[in-house]
């Protein structure tokens, strides 16, 4: 594929009507290698929960082992569903999955659709959830805002787990 040009391809869980999540999870392995192998240079993944359609309740899970299985695949989400997460925790495990991860990552965040997986999140659809990291060079200034509370700095420590992106470039990620 051509320098300049990067192409990518959602893989997912999906099969066949009453295929085991396990049967669908080994078959999104196989695409994922298999559109690394024809040159693709990434795979993204959705997240959905308690229903069939596209069963990944935990899209950074799967792609850490992705990461394992197809070293330097670039890893994608579309989308992870910030409603239903932890800032700190997701901010970790985000920071988690750049560090093992050998290619590039990108995280699309959103806030979803799905009213059946927030009744089951325990969630109203109606919450805002904003998140704002407010980051300076010198790690002086940093913000986390959520509906429920801000943490200040002095309770937070954080990590620079800034790494160089394949290809040139910088990724920068703080946890």
């Amino acid at each position: 594929m051509g320098d300049n040009i990067r192409y990518a391809v959602q893989i997912g869980a999906v099969d066949e009507e009453g295929a085991s999540d396990a049967k669908m999870y080994d078959e999104a392995i196989v695409d994922a290698a298999y559109a690394q192998e024809l040159g693709y240079s990434s795979v993204w993944m959705v997240e959905h929960h308690f229903s069939d359609y596209y069963p990944t309740p935990n899209p950074l899970m799967f792609l850490s082992h992705l990461a394992a299985a197809c070293p330097g695949l670039g890893l994608g989400t579309a989308v992870m569903v910030l409603p239903w997460y932890d800032p700190l925790r997701f901010a970790e495990d985000v920071a988690m999955l750049r560090t093992l991860a050998k290619g590039r990552l990108d995280i699309g965040m959103g806030r979803g659709t799905a009213k059946l997986e927030y009744d089951a999140m325990r969630v109203p659809m109606a919450s805002r959830f904003v998140v704002r990291a407010d980051l300076v060079s010198d790690n002086s200034a940093y913000v986390l805002e959520t509906n429920a509370a801000t943490a200040r700095q002095d309770l937070l420590i954080l990590r620079d787990v800034t790494d160089t992106a394949p290809g040139g470039g910088r990724d920068q990620f703080f946890a």
